[in-house]
């Protein structure tokens, strides 16, 4: 039996590049609620980047909120559920970009107990990310790399190639054109998923998740019920059980009317 239903942001409630939300959608996830469901927000997006999504989505009656990718959980009270960093074996390796910062012109934003840091100046590339998720440029500052849990490097899709030599036996993905993000190894969003129904005494069975891109396939294919949009992409479309109407056409409002 569903329990409990998690919904990435990103392309599935909201679309950054025109800012459309689908209104349709948040009512039908306040009518969950109201029944009595378990209700998660599953990004990709750290805190900070939170704050540059509608307050409309935000302010949905929301249980606990998955960042980072499924590094980090908290309560709706703010009260933590868990973190997840890397390794000192993984922060070596990630500070070797450094090595080929200039060759490839790329960008690297970390997260750490004290939030968002660049490490360098922003070049074209980092403010491209900056904007996309509508927050100020994060300051230059030293990272505390025993708290570091997340890092996004921002370069050209022509770079990237180059660039993957360098993450070799690091937990990564390419989420955009401009962007490749780094976990913890192990983490994801199906992990962090595992821990937060944990807390309320539930297990996979009993989840449903929407989403629409690469961080989503591990929640797709391990929830009970993986719903991904109709404007997904092919391998998580793949994933899922269900393919609905795209975010665009109320894809999870007509959803779970079916229900």
């Amino acid at each position: 039996m569903i329990q409990a239903v998690f919904f990435d942001v990103d392309g599935t409630l909201y679309d950054s590049n025109s800012e459309y939300v689908n209104y349709k959608s948040l009512e039908a996830i306040k009518q969950l609620h109201e029944q009595g469901y378990i209700l998660g927000l599953c990004t990709g997006r750290t805190r900070d980047q939170l704050l540059g999504v509608p307050k409309e989505i935000l302010e949905l009656p929301f249980d606990v909120f998955l960042t980072c990718g499924g590094g980090e959980g908290f309560l709706h009270s703010g009260e933590a559920l868990f973190h997840m960093y890397f390794s000192s074996e993984e922060v070596a390796r990630i500070m070797k970009l450094e090595e080929i910062r200039y060759e490839n012109e790329l960008d690297l934003i970390c997260i750490d107990s004290e939030g968002t840091a660049i490490l360098w100046e922003c070049g074209e590339q980092g403010m491209i990310n900056f904007t996309w998720f509508k927050i100020p440029v994060a300051e230059i500052r030293d990272i505390d790399p025993y708290t570091l849990s997340h890092v996004l490097i921002s370069c050209d899709a022509s770079r990237h190639e180059s660039v993957k030599p360098y993450l070799n036996e690091l937990n990564y993905f390419v989420s955009s054109a401009s962007s490749i993000d780094i976990l913890p190894a192990g983490v994801n969003k199906a992990t962090a998923i595992a821990k937060a129904v944990a807390h309320f005494g539930f297990t996979m069975e009993n989840v449903m998740v929407f989403g629409d891109s690469y961080n989503d396939i591990e929640m797709l294919r391990e929830a009970k019920i993986g719903v991904c949009m109709g404007n997904g992409s092919d391998d998580a479309k793949e994933a899922a059980d269900y393919v609905c109407e795209s975010m665009w056409e109320d894809g999870i409002a007509k959803f779970l009317a079916k229900m």
